[in-house]
């Protein structure tokens, strides 16, 4: 072998090893503290996993979602025109992603349907979707 055989070769090793090392981290996935991540597996729900280090293989395994479970805060407008600031946390994560609504959308369905709403009745819909209402208040807006 010549020189310049061997420098291709150990070219072609390093490059092979620098691959697998990038393809084993792209397996491993940490999770916050507070916070889960839903994990599917052949495109069917697989596992909800909190706080901690995981490996999952690709092609097999796939996360979907991400969730911060506590003290979630959103504006947005609402279907009056108003501005308004909820506070929640998630308790059921898997039933959250899979009713496929945002919670400032799920709101302004229930606004939709009905015109006298009070926190208790928002708080006892959002259970629906696996969401615990903390708080909602107006957002004053500058200009108003």
């Amino acid at each position: 072998m010549s020189k310049e055989d061997i420098v291709i070769l150990i070219s072609v090793i390093c490059a092979f090893v620098i691959g697998i090392i990038i393809f084993f981290i792209a397996c491993i996935y940490r999770v916050k503290k507070n916070s889960v991540i839903i994990i599917e597996k052949m495109q069917e729900f697989y596992n909800c996993y909190y706080e901690g280090w995981y490996f999952f293989w690709p092609f097999v395994y796939r996360r979907v979602a991400y969730y911060h479970l506590k003290n979630n805060k959103k504006t947005f407008r609402l279907n009056n025109g108003k501005k308004a600031e909820i506070t929640y946390d998630i308790n059921d994560p898997k039933m959250f992603y899979y009713s496929k609504k945002t919670v400032d959308g799920f709101i302004n369905e229930i606004t939709l349907l009905k015109d006298d709403i009070n926190f208790d009745y928002l708080k006892i819909n959002l259970q629906k979707i696996g969401v615990e209402l903390r708080d909602i208040r107006q957002v004053k807006e500058i200009y108003d």
